[in-house]
């Protein structure tokens, strides 16, 4: 870091308790002056997107001890596994705030070496959900209403810390169910499901969407799973 930025300046125009000035933040991510970025904010560090206005080299600009460290870039922070691998977080959930990073990880693939697990152990991650290689037939109500849908949101609920999610497109469905239980708003959601599934996948989209429409919402839908309290538990993760 010796030849980046050390500190940011972060303007959070979105809170108009904050709005019009500045606050300090550590970072060990590289940035620059109009970078995107969620960091925590007041008492309970609930994410927020900030503007980075200035950057600073060297000393902190006042007692280190004070100083909140930056969460990530927008949309931009990724594992190193040796599979692909994203964090569930960063998704506006309403005016101002954004889902943790750390709630949720979704990867792309069920096979894990054992420093990917090590990884995953080291940052948290206490349970691991995987969607094996049965066959998908692009129904996504079907495949929320699974016994495997089913038991991957008692897992995700009952995790301590974060949880791995893997396998195949169904990953990125369960992924997106729990944005929107955490209150995510639809176009955010699909902008999500379609960065991460990849475009073709429109059809999907619509069909979850519209699946969890007719259903009630997506926490109605849990209810009449009998999984209720699992779902207020996962939005209360995501939320922070």
């Amino acid at each position: 870091m010796s030849e980046e930025a050390r500190y940011v300046a972060l303007m959070f125009e979105d809170d108009g308790n904050l709005r019009g000035r500045l606050y300090w933040y550590e970072t060990e991510i590289a940035l620059k002056a109009g970078d995107k970025v969620i960091a925590p904010v007041g008492a309970h560090d609930r994410l927020q997107c900030g503007t980075v206005e200035r950057t600073l080299r060297g000393e902190p600009p006042y007692d280190e001890n004070l100083i909140k460290r930056v969460a990530a870039k927008l949309h931009a922070r990724r594992l190193s596994l040796s599979v692909p691998c994203r964090e569930l977080g960063g998704m506006k959930y309403d005016e101002k705030h954004y889902t943790r990073f750390g709630a949720f990880i979704c990867a792309g693939a069920a096979q894990l070496s054992a420093s990917d697990r090590e990884i995953l152990s080291a940052y948290g991650a206490t349970e691991t959900i995987v969607f094996g290689a049965d066959a998908f037939d692009g129904d996504a109500g079907a495949f929320l209403t699974s016994e495997c849908a089913k038991t991957a949101l008692g897992k995700a609920a009952r995790a301590k810390g974060c949880a791995l999610i893997a396998g195949d497109l169904r990953a990125e469905l369960f992924s997106a169910f729990l944005l929107l239980l955490a209150g995510v708003a639809e176009k955010t959601a699909a902008e999500d499901f379609l960065r991460a599934a990849g475009k073709g996948q429109e059809n999907i989209w619509r069909d979850l969407y519209a699946f969890l429409r007719e259903e009630g919402g997506a926490a109605r839908f849990a209810a009449t799973l009998g999984l209720s309290r699992e779902a207020e538990r996962i939005s209360l993760k995501l939320r922070g």
